[in-house]
């Protein structure tokens, strides 16, 4: 037969991938419905796709519980993806399917288009997806639409963001994010008190040299010298007034300046510039 279809009933327990990669236990239940001999039919091909995990170890973190559910056709199916660990609880809602697509060489690529209609963390940095936001993903390429999300109490948008056979084409901006939620996405704790809220705008490409620029500046917000039994809140923040940070990629190099106005804590200025190929990698 020339397009099979797929029955598979499988658990694992104590499962290991390489160094980076494990799964306390795994369970997947699959079924996709065969095709005729000479057409894929994807959208007479039913699918169901059940995946459950636990103590799942990636080199992203490590996930306590995670669970994928897949089910329509190939051609039009809804997904939902779910997992929870250390500080978040990440829910996903997708809606697409698969078709053969036509490239601009003239190639045809297996590719899964539709949108991601649902993003939300309840953990320590609580976001959601304000809008559902197109996604294509195929061979080489990884495409994200318009996105909006709501991260804590600011929001980013993505106006761009393409992956194609590993070169990245990005730009967005950013707004009311506080410090400390950027701390806490960065598992780190600040050694000072903070009110400081951020905004800022991006605009990369790596094709694969790094090209683009990228800005960061306070909106409002101060910060706080340690607690002091003599001094209320207002007499220990250092009266900010201006806080920005900006740079530049050119063929990898990098040129920054970041720049701090206060009342109390003086003023102080930066620069700094990064030859392409001084840090490995870049």
């Amino acid at each position: 037969r020339g397009n099979p279809g797929l029955v598979l009933d499988a658990h694992a327990r104590v499962l290991q991938w390489g160094k980076t990669m494990r799964a306390t236990t795994l369970d997947i239940a699959a079924t996709v419905a065969p095709g005729t001999e000479t057409s894929v039919a994807f959208d007479k091909r039913a699918l169901q796709i059940t995946v459950n995990g636990t103590g799942v170890m990636v080199p992203q973190g490590e996930l306590t519980t995670a669970q994928i559910k897949i089910a329509g056709t190939l051609a039009r199916h809804d997904a939902t993806i779910v997992a929870a660990g250390d500080g978040f609880a990440i829910a996903a809602g997708l809606a697409g399917g698969l078709e053969d697509r036509k490239q601009g060489d003239g190639r045809t690529d297996l590719t899964w288009s539709g949108n991601v209609s649902r993003l939300s963390n309840t953990g320590s940095v609580p976001l959601a997806l304000q809008a559902p936001a197109t996604l294509v993903l195929a061979r080489a390429r990884i495409e994200v639409g318009t996105a909006r999300i709501a991260i804590a109490e600011g929001r980013a948008d993505i106006e761009r963001l393409v992956v194609d056979a590993g070169r990245v084409d990005t730009r967005g901006s950013f707004t009311g994010i506080p410090v400390t939620a950027v701390a806490r996405l960065a598992g780190t704790k600040l050694p000072f008190a903070s009110t400081v809220v951020l905004g800022g705008d991006w605009a990369v490409t790596a094709a694969p040299k790094l090209n683009g620029s990228f800005n960061v500046q306070r909106e409002s917000g101060d910060w706080f010298t340690a607690e002091s039994v003599s001094l209320d809140v207002s007499e220990r923040a250092i009266g900010i007034t201006a806080l920005d940070l900006t740079g530049r990629f050119v063929d990898d190099a990098l040129d920054a300046s970041a720049r701090l106005r206060s009342s109390r804590g003086g003023t102080a200025d930066a620069t700094f510039t990064l030859a392409a190929g001084s840090v490995a990698g870049i």
